[in-house]
């Protein structure tokens, strides 16, 4: 298990999920900058509420899809990695 796995990521507050048109954006506007989620980001940035750890938020989606499981993991630290260089959470 990674080190992000045993943290719990919280979103700032100064970032906001827009849903327009199907769509996902994560959008700063103190930073003035926007970042595209696909459904599955989104997914993990509604699950980033320093609540959990990313190892229970990976197992949370690998349950949710167990077809996916193998790759799942990987996912959800890359887009947690993300979400980190972005300044969009913070992990606790």
């Amino acid at each position: 298990m990674t080190d992000i796995a045993l943290k719990k990521p919280r979103t700032l507050n100064d970032f906001q999920l827009e849903e327009i048109d199907g769509e996902a954006l994560l959008y700063s506007p103190s930073a003035t900058r926007s970042i595209y989620l696909n459904p599955s980001a989104a997914l993990i940035w509604h699950l980033c509420t320093g609540e959990h750890t990313a190892g229970e938020i990976i197992e949370t989606l690998q349950e949710q899809f167990p077809e996916q499981a193998d790759s799942i993991g990987d996912d959800v630290t890359a887009t947690l990695e993300k979400f980190l260089e972005s300044q969009a959470i913070e992990l606790l």
